[in-house]
């Protein structure tokens, strides 16, 4: 690493999607267009995730381990810590 030079971080994306085959595709696919991949299966594992790391963009399923993707989006954008992903 050269001296004095910042290291770039490669944006973070959240694939929460409870088909290891799909979520195998899509971090190959994102992976390779320089994105790290943060695959969760379960809400609380996603909420976790979220107010854990810098994440730019969340890829959920319509039915996350039995939760409706839609009310976890809708709480998620109410939520003043995670409204702007």
């Amino acid at each position: 690493m050269t001296p004095g030079k910042a290291v770039k971080k490669e944006p973070v994306i959240i694939v929460a999607e409870d088909d290891k085959a799909i979520v195998d595709v899509m971090t190959i696919i994102l992976q390779e267009e320089g994105y790290r991949i943060i695959p969760v299966q379960q809400y609380d594992v996603l909420r976790k995730s979220i107010l854990r790391e810098a994440v730019q963009l969340v890829l959920l399923d319509l039915w996350l381990g039995g939760e409706n993707g839609s009310e976890i989006c809708r709480a998620l954008k109410e939520d003043p810590q995670t409204k702007d992903i």
